[in-house]
């Protein structure tokens, strides 16, 4: 589902998975300095009266918030190439006397933000359903066909253990399936329950194959 194993692709493959794990370490610096630019001041100082000046070009740099830095920026567009469009896909799977169809989707760009310990990528995930039921439901012959989508917010996670040698990093997948209704031809069929299930079912692949992914990409870089 998720990229393939990066060391055996080409050199241009390793080049950017070296780039990308490279600025992960700065990303990472980036976001406990930006707070440590910006000058607090003593108590004598904030009991001066002073002339505001206009607000300096530094100034506003030193106090963007992390997640727009250059290097976050640049890191989290690296990273969102290795999220595939497609993250799931089933067809024809029995169901309630018809068969369904379920696919999650990346629905839009990462955004990437860290502090001390994490990396967090966040990215919207789209879930469709669509398949046909043909089933007794509540003293009712229920033969219709089923829609259902919804888009959440989903988080990758990435916990980077800089005292190991080599660098161990773990990925923690969070995705929530809101409350969400098959339209059978106006018979509302709940189905969350479902596709959450399907979600959990395959949050460990995801999950290992992201951490998979690193690991290589740290071999690469021999760190």
């Amino acid at each position: 589902m998720w990229c393939a194993v990066l060391a055996s692709k080409t050199v241009k493959a390793n080049s950017a998975k070296a780039l990308a794990l490279v600025l992960l370490q700065a990303a990472v610096a980036l976001s406990g300095s930006a707070a440590a630019d910006v000058a607090v001041p003593t108590p004598a100082q904030a009991a001066t009266p002073k002339t505001l000046q206009p607000t300096s070009t530094a100034l506003t740099k030193r106090v963007i918030a992390p997640e727009d830095t250059a290097a976050a920026r640049l890191l989290g567009r690296v990273l969102d190439t290795y999220v595939p469009k497609v993250l799931f896909e089933e067809k024809d799977v029995p169901w309630l006397g018809g068969k369904r169809s379920i696919k999650i989707t990346k629905a839009g760009p990462a955004k990437l933000t860290s502090d001390a310990d994490t990396i967090t990528i966040a990215f919207p995930l789209t879930t469709a359903l669509a398949g046909n039921i043909n089933k007794d439901m509540v003293l009712m012959q229920i033969n219709a066909t089923c829609r259902a989508s919804f888009t959440a917010p989903a988080q990758i996670v990435l916990r980077v253990d800089f005292a190991k040698t080599p660098l161990k990093v773990n990925a923690l997948i969070n995705v929530q399936a809101p409350p969400v209704m098959a339209d059978c031809e106006g018979y509302q069929l709940p189905v969350q329950p479902l596709l959450q299930a399907v979600i959990e079912q395959q949050k460990p692949t995801w999950q290992n194959d992201i951490q998979q992914q690193i690991a290589d990409g740290l071999m690469v870089l021999g760190i």
